[in-house]
């Protein structure tokens, strides 16, 4: 699965 990196991406861009 290769979502963790996508999720991680998105929520940091979203932590902003």
């Amino acid at each position: 699965m290769v979502a963790r990196i996508y999720i991680v991406c998105e929520v940091r861009s979203a932590w902003r």
